[in-house]
């Protein structure tokens, strides 16, 4: 079975939301990208056809905007979620 297009960058993205360390990692904005990242990994795991709401873009975007000088690699790693997303066409 094909991974979904969205597997891989959600990995990676969880991977580097672990990595911000107190207390940036208690802020709100990344707290719910937290969780909606841990919810979309699990769909994506066992489905090929999870499509996630379209406000996820827009949410990324900005916690990208916010955190991308303090943490540049999480700041990569959300665009390539969002760069997932504009290739699926959400």
């Amino acid at each position: 079975m094909t991974p979904h297009p969205l597997h891989t960058p959600l990995e990676h993205l969880q991977t580097e939301l672990d990595r911000v360390p107190p207390p940036e990692a208690t802020d709100p904005l990344l707290e719910e990208v937290r969780h909606v990242t841990t919810v979309l990994l699990a769909q994506t795991t066992t489905s090929p056809t999870v499509v996630p709401h379209p406000s996820l873009r827009e949410q990324l975007g900005t916690a990208m905007d916010r955190f991308e000088v303090l943490h540049p690699t999480l700041a990569a790693a959300i665009a390539q979620v969002i760069d997932a997303l504009n290739r699926m066409g959400i």
